[in-house]
């Protein structure tokens, strides 16, 4: 059933299915197509960093600390990212983070066929990869909400979140299958490149918004807004506290110490 109202500027949209919300805007699956190289890039980059590490590492805590940096970058660009794409065209943002995605993957996968890579080589991977996944998740947003009618954009959400757990884990499978993480690494950084191509045919400029401005002249600030909408500051809070549970580099740490396990048990790890 159709919302019976909506205010100026927006479009009546459906509320049954993601699908019919989003069939008046079909470039958005355009714009999914584009991303699904990167998408792979995401499972098969955690499964190569995962076997570089442990060549390098021998404790979880040390593999902890690494989880910590690139989790630091990820917090400090997205403070120095958010401000930025509200001024600005995002899409350069996207663009420029994939192609540094992509040129420092490759340099890591050519410094791994050379031998074992220098450790400031693999510290600057690791905050590279904070940096850069920060910059394209939050400007990728704001291009994706670009695509569709206001009043879908939480739709529009749903199908990312689909397309990066699908890619992600099809990526460390296809991994599983590299001879090599030299070898994963330079699919990584292609894959990336061609997302970065893609991306940038597939989108458009993206005016950034009107600074809205109180009467003295100063600008809400992100606190500021949080206090005065409580419902959202609750879900801020609640997803903050899930992230500090549940970081997404949890994953490599619990693969790593899986495989010590098998190690010492002498079975072979699946």
């Amino acid at each position: 059933m159709a919302s019976t109202g909506s205010p100026a500027g927006k479009v009546d949209l459906p509320r049954t299915s993601v699908i019919r919300q989003l069939r008046p805007t079909p470039r958005i699956y355009l714009l999914m197509l584009a991303q699904i190289p990167a998408g792979l890039t995401l499972g098969a980059k955690e499964v190569a960093r995962w076997e570089i590490l442990e060549g390098i590492y021998d404790t979880t805590w040390a593999l902890g600390i690494s989880a910590a940096v690139t989790s630091s970058a990820i917090i400090v660009s997205s403070l120095v990212v958010g401000p930025l794409t509200d001024r600005y065209d995002p899409r350069p943002f996207v663009v420029g983070g994939l192609l540094v995605t992509a040129i420092v993957n490759s340099w890591l996968g050519w410094a791994l066929l050379r031998g074992e890579p220098p450790l400031w080589l693999v510290a600057l991977d690791l905050v590279l990869t904070g940096v850069t996944f920060a910059v394209i998740s939050i400007s990728f947003l704001k291009v994706q909400a670009s695509f569709v009618h206001p009043g879908a954009e939480g739709a529009g959400e749903i199908v990312t979140v689909l397309r990066l757990g699908i890619t992600g884990v099809a990526g460390a499978i296809l991994a599983g299958f590299s001879p090599s993480p030299a070898v994963t690494l330079m699919g990584v950084g292609v894959g990336t490149g061609i997302s970065a191509v893609a991306f940038a045919a597939v989108t458009r400029p993206v005016p950034p918004r009107p600074v809205v401005r109180a009467a003295d002249g100063s600008t809400t600030t992100v606190l500021a807004y949080l206090a005065s909408v409580p419902l959202l500051r609750r879900f801020v809070i609640v997803a903050l506290a899930l992230s500090l549970l549940i970081p997404p580099q949890m994953a490599t740490m619990v693969m790593f110490y899986s495989k010590k396990l098998f190690d010492e048990a002498g079975l072979a790890y699946p």
